[in-house]
């Protein structure tokens, strides 16, 4: 008897907290139960009743259905002679709907799954053998029809269920080691990033769950899977014709200079951004709408500013200013924009074995890995020095020069972060130093590549099966340069390596060739001193470019305040991160000369 796993049935005499999530209920009592030829009863002294898997946030089931989970057990106690448990239920709409049946008294029974552990008696009571046990309790479930429909509150015949739990206790049945194992490594390795992931490995060793089955679970634990925030603001058309950006810049200079205070439309739109990021900027909030104006036309005097005058508004031009002026967005980076807090992004890290079988042979389980990607703000930073004479102008030829200006510093930061940062010291980690990317290397002594290095990046793609996408090569000019001058082979009349499409862009074996002074000249790699420049090869729709709304502006009138300039500063919140490093490769050690 010790080695089956049995159910009791019992009627809900249920309370509830305030809100109704929360339902109390006995699940157990001393009440003898028949068991054919003689009556069971459940010990229920503090020595004798094991509650301990029930108060380790097992789940509330239905019908004993480990598929069809209703909530978390809270807690589960004696109360005298009874078993007694607090059960919170899940806000799924399914669950709530049991919920409503079971307060509205329809729903009236559950049902406990235990296991004797010790007989501790046996006597004669009205002609009726009475055994008491001691006893484990392994799991509760809600269920409509009791198993033993004869005995009313009694106990289910464990051979007539039709959702039998396989619990194994060590005494009785040997576990499945490999299930068991692959479970413990699996609450391991991702206990501290996905809550509850031990909690929910325990339980399914302790019910039998497969392993497939814990990691779709897990999957869908994974945090980061909700729509992504974003914040903006409503600012009117007409409002944003008079929003002026050299306006807020003196505005700021003369409330830090104690000559007034930062107010007005540019104020507002940037105390209404702080309530939607939730941030206080260093200076004030500009929002990307308010930054959007695009030149139309030519007029005025150059010395102030006024070559360009911007008429006309579009709302999402912001973005494609910087898209145009930064390489890797051009080259196929997948722009997040506009987002509030930080963003994960489920990965999945390997692909579903496919098995040829029999008609009647199993298939083999493909255990699927994942991990996550997480994007978080980190601060792009540049700065300009402008004549307060040219900052009272207040025109929109001004706010312009100034937008340019500085989104082409942003930029450049942006494109230097995305392809060699190094991932410390606030800066995202780049193409070329994302674990798992692939290294071609040229030679130990250092040379111009040759035309089988540059194939050989391709082939690392390719030899993964990443060879689809926004495919591209990236490098500097000092090896643009080399490599126009390089043929593929030494055969008489061999083309360059690095060639010009009709449109004048680099071509190399077939695929877009770019150039940015973001990727350095001067590089070390081994013995090879402040010589080096890297190549990159890859899918660039494979490359995450995140920005945060709005864009934080510093206004400086201290420093240079002796020559009447100050000094503004543009903040841009971005990441950028590799989907799957598989997708791109390099070359470190490529020289110019």
């Amino acid at each position: 008897m010790q080695n089956e796993t049995l159910r009791r049935d019992f009627q809900v005499e249920a309370t509830r907290d305030a809100k109704g999530d929360v339902i109390e209920f006995t699940f157990s009592s001393e009440r003898p139960v028949s068991m054919g030829a003689w009556d069971e009863v459940l010990d229920h002294s503090p020595e004798n009743a094991d509650f301990t898997r029930l108060n380790s946030a097992h789940p509330f089931l239905l019908d004993h259905d480990i598929s069809q989970v209703l909530g978390v057990i809270e807690k589960a106690w004696l109360e005298g002679k009874r078993g007694k448990c607090r059960v919170r239920f899940s806000p799924s709409p399914f669950a709530q709907g049991i919920k409503q049946e079971v307060l509205a008294g329809i729903r009236k029974n559950v049902s406990v799954g235990y296991a004797r552990t010790n007989e501790l008696s046996c006597q004669e009571v009205d002609g009726r053998q009475v055994r008491r046990f001691a006893w484990t309790a392994f799991e509760v479930s809600q269920v409509q029809i009791p198993a033993d429909c004869g005995v009313g509150i009694g106990r289910s015949n464990p051979i007539q269920l039709t959702h039998r739990l396989e619990i194994m206790t060590t005494d009785t049945q040997t576990p499945d080691m490999a299930r068991v194992a692959d479970l413990r490594a699996i609450a391991q390795r991702m206990g501290d990033k996905i809550p509850g992931a031990r909690e929910l490995c325990q339980q399914a060793i302790d019910l039998g769950t497969p392993v497939a089955t814990v990691q779709d679970q897990l999957f869908r634990m994974l945090p980061g899977v909700n729509p992504v925030g974003r914040a903006s603001i409503d600012i009117p058309d007409r409002d944003l014709q008079r929003y002026s950006l050299s306006r807020a810049i003196n505005s700021m200079c003369d409330a830090r200079e104690g000559r007034g205070r930062f107010d007005g439309l540019e104020a507002e739109a940037s105390r209404e951004m702080e309530l939607k990021t939730k941030q206080k900027p260093q200076g004030f909030w500009v929002p990307h709408s308010a930054l959007s104006t695009r030149a139309d036309n030519i007029v005025g005097t150059a010395t102030l500013g006024g070559n360009l005058v911007g008429t006309s508004l579009d709302a999402g031009s912001f973005i494609e200013v910087l898209r145009n002026r930064s390489v890797v967005a051009n080259l196929g980076a997948r722009v997040l924009s506009g987002l509030v807090g930080n963003i994960t992004i489920p990965r999945q890290t390997n692909t579903a074995t496919i098995h040829h079988v029999t008609e009647i042979e199993a298939s083999t389980q493909t255990n699927t890995a994942f991990n996550q990607i997480t994007l978080t703000p980190k601060c792009a930073s540049g700065f300009e020095i402008y004549s307060k004479q040219l900052l009272v102008q207040s025109s929109p030829s001004v706010d312009l020069l100034i937008r340019d200006d500085l989104l082409l510093s942003i930029a450049s930061a942006i494109d230097r972060s995305a392809l060699i940062g190094a991932g410390s010291g606030g800066e995202p980690t780049g193409i070329v130093n994302t674990v798992g990317i692939t290294t071609v290397t040229c030679s130990t002594s250092g040379i111009i590549p040759t035309w089988a290095n540059i194939l050989a990046l391709e082939s690392a793609v390719a030899s993964a099966n990443a060879d689809v996408g926004r495919l591209a090569y990236c490098t500097n000019s000092a090896v643009r340069g080399a490599l126009k001058a390089a043929t593929k082979n030494t055969l008489a009349g061999s083309a360059f390596i690095w060639e010009t499409r009709q449109d004048g862009q680099g071509l190399m074996n077939g695929y877009l060739a770019v150039t940015t002074n973001s990727l350095p000249s001067n590089n070390t790699v081994g013995t090879l001193t402040a010589t080096c420049s890297p190549i990159i090869f890859g899918n660039f729709n494979d490359l995450l470019l995140a920005t945060w709304q709005g864009v934080d502006f510093v206004a400086d009138p201290y420093t240079l305040g002796t020559t009447r300039e100050v000094r503004v500063f543009a903040h841009q919140y971005y990441d950028t991160a590799v989907r799957h490093a598989a997708s791109f490769s390099v070359i470190l050690d490529a020289k110019s000369s």
